[in-house]
């Protein structure tokens, strides 16, 4: 239980830093790397998906790949996206 409720959560996320780190120097394949390897960790993660869809959307440029994404998270939306607190 720990194994699957708390340490493949928390590697994905340590991968999601990683991919972070990457996109934010230019390096795409490398940030394409560490989301992909996030995705194995926790492939249940709305969040990761997302951002792996906008990589594939924008620089990676591989539209099928990121239509396919964008379904999983659809899919899979757990309630890790939302918007943040409402103003009204």
């Amino acid at each position: 239980m720990v194994y699957y409720a708390g340490y493949k959560p928390f590697k994905g996320e340590q991968e999601h830093l990683g991919y972070k780190k990457f996109m934010s120097l230019g390096q795409f394949k490398e940030a394409e790397r560490y989301i992909m390897r996030a995705l194995e960790y926790d492939p249940d993660n709305t969040l990761y998906c997302l951002y792996a869809a906008q990589l594939y959307m924008g620089p990676a440029k591989d539209l099928a790949k990121a239509r396919d994404l964008l379904e999983r998270a659809v899919h899979l939306f757990n309630g890790d996206a939302t918007s943040g607190p409402s103003t009204i």
